[in-house]
């Protein structure tokens, strides 16, 4: 159980979309994940590896959580590190992303 002012922080490396992953492709796990990131109940959730694609997918089905983040270029296999961050829960004042 949560105190009054704590939260839930998390981090889950998403595994970006590849053809060469048959059966583990997103499309067979992306109903998987999505109730991953809603059973952990994190307030603000680091994703790895997220692509456009994906990023729509998780969107769409959890719109309680503002992705903050830009990719690291631009395209269909553009590659995310996102912040998920619970609407609620905090408000994003400012953003910045930069890549190492």
């Amino acid at each position: 159980m949560k105190e009054k002012n704590s939260f839930i922080a998390a981090t889950f490396n998403l595994r970006r979309d590849c053809y060469c992953d048959g059966k583990r492709r997103w499309k067979h796990r992306k109903n998987a994940v999505i109730e991953v990131i809603r059973s952990i109940g994190a307030d603000v959730l680091g994703v790895q590896e997220l692509t456009p694609k994906m990023k729509r997918d998780i969107e769409s089905r959890l719109p309680e959580y503002r992705f903050v983040g830009r990719p690291r270029c631009g395209g269909l296999l553009s590659e995310h590190n996102d912040i998920l961050v619970k609407r609620d829960k905090f408000t994003v004042e400012e953003e910045e992303t930069f890549w190492l």
